[in-house]
């Protein structure tokens, strides 16, 4: 965070989607690369 405006790197934002996902849905959910970029881009 070089400009201390509390944004995250890619991989931060990853990891989190990651992880809020599997804690809301539980292991029926599976992590699929495509649709955390899709989400990211617009949520970025």
């Amino acid at each position: 965070m070089f400009t201390n405006k509390g944004q995250y790197n890619a991989p931060s934002r990853e990891a989190i989607y990651y992880r809020i996902h599997k804690l809301a849905y539980g292991a029926s959910w599976k992590y699929d690369y495509e649709t955390f970029v899709s989400w990211d881009a617009k949520n970025r």
